[in-house]
């Protein structure tokens, strides 16, 4: 039987260049809505630049488009496809994304030569852009779709690239690819998720066979259960960890309304580490 592996991720999150370097190690044909675009475009006789127009002012020509990647599901070879929408119009495949915090996508985005329509005088300016197509992207996909496309609940697997080159992220996407179906599986850096009690970075912790369960929250991961386990995995320099997305409403109103940050600095001290940012 074909797999179908579908990849979103954030802006600046790596996922161009993880889908070409998986591509390449597995020999599987990638295809993207620039791929599809095309597609439509030989169906109809014309040129991708007079479609692009067309669908400035014809909703039907997303809905073809979005029925070619229905369509996928059919097919009998294995595929990887990058879209932002491909998991919800292919149910049955892989649904993996790419996350990475906002100060980070900036980063990357400003010191990418290869984005030439991309050009930023600061960081910071890269950043706020890509704050504001993040929340531009959602926008659009909850109207047209009714669907968010950050609700991490949506996919097989999250992995967090903040932290990670290349080489790694995709050696955890070929694991996801070949493991057998779950509950959302968070794959995060320890040294990126934010601690939501006091204690426990002053104590000695050690692993323990707690689970570690997360809340995502202004684009930052909390941690609600399983602190020793965290702790320990920093102390030990673990470059990643296992979580689970937590269904504890009061933590996740709690990391919403905001945790003191003598907290994030008290973690810090007794760990021995630095967060490379904080939460806004």
């Amino acid at each position: 039987m074909a797999t179908t592996v579908c990849i979103n991720g954030d802006l600046g999150s790596g996922k161009s260049s993880a889908i070409s370097k998986l591509s390449e190690r597995l020999s599987w044909r990638v295809f993207s809505t620039g791929a599809a675009q095309r597609q439509l475009a030989r169906e109809m006789g014309i040129t991708t630049l007079e479609l692009n127009k067309i669908s400035e002012s014809d909703r039907s020509i997303d809905d073809k488009i979005d029925s070619v990647f229905a369509d996928l599901a059919k097919s009998e070879e294995d595929l990887i496809v990058d879209s932002r929408m491909a998991w919800h119009f292919l149910p049955t495949g892989k649904k993996i994304r790419l996350v990475c915090h906002p100060s980070t996508s900036g980063r990357r985005v400003y010191y990418d030569t290869d984005r030439s329509a991309e050009k930023y005088d600061t960081v910071e300016a890269a950043t706020a852009d890509v704050q504001f197509r993040r929340a531009s992207e959602k926008l659009r996909f909850k109207t047209f779709y009714d669907v968010d496309v950050e609700y991490l609940q949506n996919y097989d697997a999250v992995i967090q690239t903040d932290l990670h080159v290349l080489g790694d992220v995709v050696d955890k996407i070929q694991a996801v690819i070949n493991g057998q179906p779950r509950d959302t599986v968070l794959n995060l850096s320890p040294r990126l998720i934010f601690p939501t009690e006091l204690e426990v970075a002053a104590s000695s912790p050690t692993a323990n066979d707690l689970e570690i369960e997360v809340i995502y929250a202004r684009d930052c991961f909390f941690v609600v259960r399983g602190h020793q386990q965290l702790a320990a995995a920093i102390r030990t320099q673990q470059s990643w960890i296992e979580a689970r997305l937590s269904s504890d409403e009061a933590a996740a109103a709690k990391v919403v309304q905001g945790i003191d940050s003598y907290i994030f600095s008290s973690w810090q001290a007794g760990l021995d580490f630095e967060f490379p940012f904080l939460p806004d």
